[in-house]
């Protein structure tokens, strides 16, 4: 963290690219993207999940602005769903 705030390289360069290589090989996958933020991580989840301009998403309103920012973000709709008051999830 020192050499990255030193050079200010945190955004981009051979520290993301690192860090990119090292988590994939900890996941045991081919790849991993670093992005800046949990809102853009759901964001570029819905993409590479299908979910495309004028598509509606179901989620609960009992979440974080990011989960239905994030949709609106694809261009979809996110669709609120009623909760179960006692159990605090979504009614089936």
């Amino acid at each position: 963290m020192r050499t990255g705030l030193r050079h200010r390289r945190f955004v981009g360069g051979p520290m993301v690219k690192n860090f990119e290589e090292e988590f994939a090989r900890f996941c045991a996958v081919k790849h991993c993207i670093a992005v800046n933020s949990g809102t853009d991580a759901l964001r570029f989840a819905y993409i590479a999940g299908g979910v495309k301009p004028g598509d509606e998403v179901i989620t609960v309103p009992n979440t974080f602005i990011a989960t239905s920012e994030s949709i609106s973000q694809t261009g979809a709709f996110p669709v609120f769903v009623d909760i179960d008051e006692k159990r605090i999830i979504w009614t089936p």
